[in-house]
């Protein structure tokens, strides 16, 4: 009788430590859900460094002439008459 309650209680140990809660099976999908976490952390940190790169370039102390010149041509939508405009669709900035 000992010997058959020991092969369960181990079986039971064994089953949960591979498909529980927090079992082998659970440690491997929360390993996969951290490495695409961290993939999207670092492509938003990248995106991040970009938008402040060009927050810097119109900075009252320090403006650049052609940010500021981009900035107004996309707000108002003005183009001159001897000018091709080519818009990237991911900068376009939503109308408020």
């Amino acid at each position: 009788m000992i010997p058959a309650v020991l092969v369960l209680l181990l079986g039971y140990f064994l089953v949960h430590s591979i498909m529980g809660q927090l079992g082998f099976l659970a440690l491997r999908d929360l390993s996969r859900q951290t490495d695409i976490m961290e993939r999207k952390a670092a492509q938003i940190a990248q995106k991040r460094a970009a938008l402040e790169a060009r927050v810097a370039l119109l900075r009252p102390d320090h403006l650049d002439p052609d940010m500021l010149d981009e900035q107004v041509r996309r707000s108002l939508g003005f183009v001159h008459q001897d000018e091709i405009l080519i818009l990237n669709p991911d900068d376009l900035i939503a109308p408020h």
